[in-house]
């Protein structure tokens, strides 16, 4: 039995498309970009541990390219509520702003290939779904709209999937 600590920088990017006559002008592609610190347990290969994910950065890109806002500012309008987006090209644009501090429970294996006097190399396959939705106030996602009408359930969480190579140092107290 093993305990550790991971600190790493993920990214997480999906696609978002219409349900109907989608193309590459009103797909949109999200990327979002955590500093992640993963305090774990290792019992006998089986890694299991929450991870705490710190927003970094946040953007939002057509399939053709062009810079697109998904954020915005919920406004009342003609006394409905209207969420206005954030000009993506104003000064101080920052998507990142809207995003929650990640919780993410993950589960995986570590199987160790190559082991010598200085340490251990391991593959690692790890998957993880977050705890909480992505953003803290679903409200200032567009894409969480039918309409006028707000739905929390399109408050993303989070499925992820990982595959890597760690190297453990060996430290002999």
């Amino acid at each position: 039995m093993r305990f550790g600590v991971d600190v790493g920088l993920a990214t997480y990017s999906y696609e978002s498309k219409p349900e109907s006559n989608a193309n590459d002008d009103n797909s949109i592609r999200e990327k979002y970009q955590f500093v992640n610190v993963f305090p774990y347990l290792n019992l006998y290969g089986v890694v299991l541990g929450v991870n705490f994910g710190l927003p970094s950065s946040a953007s939002a890109q057509s399939l053709s390219g062009n810079t697109e806002s998904v954020y915005g500012t919920v406004s009342q309008i003609g006394g409905m509520n209207v969420v206005v987006p954030d000009d993506p090209d104003a000064s101080g644009y920052d998507p990142s702003k809207y995003l929650a501090t990640m919780l993410e429970f993950r589960i995986g294996g570590s199987i160790p290939l190559v082991s010598s006097s200085t340490g251990i190399l391991n593959l690692n396959i790890m998957a993880g779904y977050t705890l909480n939705a992505l953003f803290t106030n679903g409200r200032n996602y567009l894409v969480a709209y039918e309409g006028t009408s707000y739905d929390e359930t399109l408050n993303p969480r989070v499925a992820s999937l990982s595959l890597g190579l760690s190297y453990v140092f060996g430290i002999h107290l």
